[in-house]
């Protein structure tokens, strides 16, 4: 494959919990610092010690592990309405897709659900190029 046929796009679908709506505005709130991926990390390694606790306050405690991160914007930023509204555009659209679960990967006009191995995007991807040339 030659560089510059995939694009990745990374969107808000806020399904999973009753905080997912916050966590979005989280990300975003850290993106406006560029340092979304960082807060993403940490999410991930909160996410997966096992708590369920996604409260504003342990949002703030996360982004504060994120080395360069301004916590006082970024506490700011969670009550922004501009933010809350993109996450809620986001979630919109991920609905009219057809987007019930995460991960969802959209790879032209194929759905893949859940997690896949890498194999299974080789495939699609492989396909869809196929498909274009």
């Amino acid at each position: 494959m030659e560089p510059g046929h995939v694009r990745i796009e990374w969107r808000d679908t806020p399904i999973l919990t009753d905080h997912s709506v916050e966590t979005a505005i989280a990300g975003r709130a850290a993106a406006e610092q560029d340092l979304f991926w960082e807060f993403s990390r940490e999410m991930f390694a909160h996410t997966y010690s096992g708590s369920k606790d996604y409260r504003r306050e342990t949002l703030i405690g996360i982004a504060d592990k994120v080395k360069g991160l301004d916590t006082a914007a970024f506490t700011a930023a969670l009550d922004d309405p501009g933010l809350a509204a993109a996450v809620d555009r986001e979630a919109d659209e991920s609905r009219n897709l057809g987007v019930s679960g995460t991960p969802t990967f959209i790879v032209g006009d194929q759905i893949l659900q859940g997690a896949q191995p890498v194999d299974a995007f080789r495939q699609v991807i492989d396909a869809q190029l196929e498909g274009i040339g």
